[in-house]
């Protein structure tokens, strides 16, 4: 294996732990605040599920990512610029993803990759690779997903408002319980999506490089990106659980149980269906959402929207990233 390849393999792996460092803190941040669970206990569970889930929960979303987003068929020729297509993809998004871990800001790991993803091959041979339609369809189910979250929460928590008055405690015990149950459904779901995604760009620029002969995903791929995003999810970010858990909207358990429920399905079906999400986008809007639907004005939107801010700005300066690096790596590529 040539150093190209060691060092597409290397750095995905650490933008792998990023990403679980980086969402450690959306998995939990609703438990924790909540009293449901200890950070520890919390974070614990969803180390657990992420491992699980990253291994066990199919590979549909790296289907879309690595065979339909982009054309893998090309000439052999190509086959090298292609694999430092994928590595710059990688690195753009592990860039990304380190810059903004340093200012304590959630970072949507979906739109650093994809962005990443898109501007590399932009680069590599300009519009003619990219499949417009499947990426506009990728793109869409990430715009729409956040208002879901937010509209299925608030409906959710304006329907039961009322009906928790003078919650039993036995009953409050076992919205607690529930709440786990939840975590670790929504741990699970994230595993599975996130964790194959960069599958996706590590098999297909091996594969495209000549070094994997078929688009499968091989055992050793899968458990080296399942044991590192469940290793980032075990340091976790205390930041940002204090950022999201606090500064969102101050929760109790059951608007934690609403978001975590929300959050969790939503997720799921996009992994089972084949469509990448952020994890981060689709928790903070059911945070909002549900915030929204007992007292709007406790919500806070301020927070909400830098949040969003740092989103907007991920995908394009994660495609300009990727695509600047290529292009300087293709001046000493070609002849």
């Amino acid at each position: 294996m040539d150093i190209s390849s060691l060092a597409l393999i290397s750095i995905t792996v650490l933008f792998v732990f990023l990403d679980g460092l980086n969402d450690s803190a959306n998995l939990v941040s609703t438990v924790v605040s909540s009293r449901a669970l200890s950070p520890q206990k919390a974070v614990l569970l969803a180390a657990g599920g992420e491992l699980l889930g990253a291994c066990f929960l199919g590979s549909a979303v790296a289907q879309t990512i690595g065979k339909e987003m982009v054309l893998v068929s090309g000439p052999a020729h190509a086959a090298y610029p292609i694999l430092w297509a994928a590595l710059s993809a990688i690195s753009a998004a592990f860039l990304w993803g380190v810059v903004s871990w340093r200012l304590g800001l959630p970072c949507s790991s979906t739109h650093s990759l994809l962005g990443g993803w898109v501007g590399a091959f932009l680069a590599l041979a300009g519009w003619s690779m990219i499949q417009w339609h499947k990426v506009a369809s990728v793109f869409l189910i990430i715009l729409v997903s956040p208002l879901v979250g937010f509209s299925v929460s608030w409906l959710l928590m304006k329907g039961i408002q009322k009906s928790i008055q003078g919650l039993p405690l036995k009953l409050g015990k076992v919205v607690r319980v529930l709440e786990s149950i939840w975590l670790g459904i929504l741990s699970l779901a994230h595993g599975a999506n996130d964790g194959q995604k960069s599958m996706a760009v590590l098999v297909a620029g091996l594969m495209l490089g000549g070094r994997h002969d078929a688009y499968s995903i091989p055992l050793w791929v899968r458990l080296t990106c399942s044991l590192a995003i469940s290793l980032g999810v075990l340091v976790g970010s205390s930041r940002t659980i204090r950022t999201l858990g606090f500064s969102l909207y101050k929760v109790q358990s059951i608007h934690s149980l609403c978001s975590q429920s929300v959050s969790g399905m939503l997720i799921l079906l996009s992994t089972l269906l084949g469509f990448p999400l952020s994890t981060g986008q689709v928790v903070s809007s059911s945070i909002m959402g549900v915030g929204a639907g007992v007292q709007p004005r406790a919500v806070r939107w301020d927070v909400a929207l830098e949040i969003g801010m740092n989103w907007i700005l991920t995908l394009p300066l994660s495609a300009g990233l990727a695509y600047f690096m290529l292009k300087l790596a293709l001046l000493f590529l070609r002849p």
